[in-house]
């Protein structure tokens, strides 16, 4: 028999509500153009292993992508998504919420942008075989 799974409200979601509670529009999809204070959040990866011969430990992964113009505030705009993100997506009780955390950052000077990705992951079980 398929098991119809439905998107309900999911860590995705809360990332892209923390970044408007943020002052930022949040995209959740790409555009072509990033103005001030816009952002993209989209999945980018699922990887998978073999936890034991009933369950896959999952790993869905994240990223916000951003430009800003002023360079001096890089550490500083990063610090304040990576604390109240987190923050925003722990407290809202979507699923598997408690296991969202920030992996990495890749940032890209381009003239007088910079644009930024930050990486974030969100790790549960799956069971596959239920009783």
């Amino acid at each position: 028999m398929v098991k119809r799974i439905k998107r309900t409200v999911d860590e995705k979601m809360e990332v892209e509500n923390a970044m408007k509670s943020l002052g930022w529009n949040a995209f959740p999809a790409d555009t072509n153009n990033l103005g001030p204070k816009d952002c993209i959040v989209r999945w980018t990866n699922y990887t998978f292993d073999l936890l034991t011969q009933e369950s896959y430990w999952g790993t869905p992964e994240i990223c916000i992508t951003f430009n800003i113009e002023n360079n001096n505030e890089l550490p500083y705009i990063i610090d304040e998504i990576l604390v109240n993100v987190t923050d925003y997506v722990e407290s809202s009780g979507a699923a598997n919420c408690t296991s969202f955390k920030f992996t990495h950052s890749v940032v890209q000077p381009l003239g007088e942008l910079t644009t930024v990705e930050l990486y974030a992951d969100i790790q549960y079980e799956k069971d596959w075989i239920e009783e």
